[in-house]
């Protein structure tokens, strides 16, 4: 993966929190880093050993995980950390655990 791509990968999530839309896409990512959805998704795995998937999920748990810690109600986090149910949470909070 290029060094510009990373970059700009690492930007959307750490400063644009791109994993908060719960419709995110690959073709939006590759869009907005200037790669091919493809290679995109090949070169992620290759260069971290897991998928843009779950890299938008460990963040959007990591996020929902500081929204409890802040006192948000359990019932908002979910739609407030782009997760498109509380049931997707739950069952990403799982895969992560066991």
């Amino acid at each position: 993966m290029k060094q510009e791509t990373l970059t700009t990968i690492s930007a959307l999530f750490e400063k644009e929190a791109v994993y908060l839309n719960r419709t995110v896409t690959y073709d939006d990512l590759a869009l907005l880093s200037g790669e091919n959805v493809n290679d995109l998704q090949s070169d992620f795995e290759k260069e971290f050993g897991y998928s843009l998937d779950e890299m938008i999920s460990v963040w959007r748990l990591c996020h929902a995980r500081e929204l409890l810690l802040k006192g948000v109600p359990y019932s908002l986090v979910w739609k407030l950390s782009g997760f498109k149910s509380r049931k997707e949470l739950e069952r990403e909070w799982d895969k992560l655990i066991y």
